[in-house]
């Protein structure tokens, strides 16, 4: 289990929150859609070039659609906590 590949920022916009009231849970979500998306795509968080939160999906257009794909899995996990 690596670190989430989206940020706090990123995931609190997507989401459309406003305060930090169930940071923790929303951080736990961010981990496991990573998790998830990381599995269905196949991708060992360890593989060359390796991803981070840092990574910029401008210039990775596969990062960026793995991004998107987090977003979208937190998105449902999100919907039902």
């Amino acid at each position: 289990m690596g670190a989430p590949l989206i940020t706090y920022a990123q995931a609190k916009a997507h989401l459309k929150l406003t305060d930090d009231e169930g940071k923790s849970d929303l951080l736990l979500k961010m981990q496991q859609a990573t998790d998830i998306v990381l599995e269905r795509i196949e991708r060992d968080p360890a593989d060359s070039p390796a991803w981070d939160d840092a990574t910029d999906p401008e210039g990775d257009d596969e990062f960026s659609r793995a991004q998107a794909m987090i977003l979208m899995e937190l998105t449902a996990l999100w919907r039902f906590h």
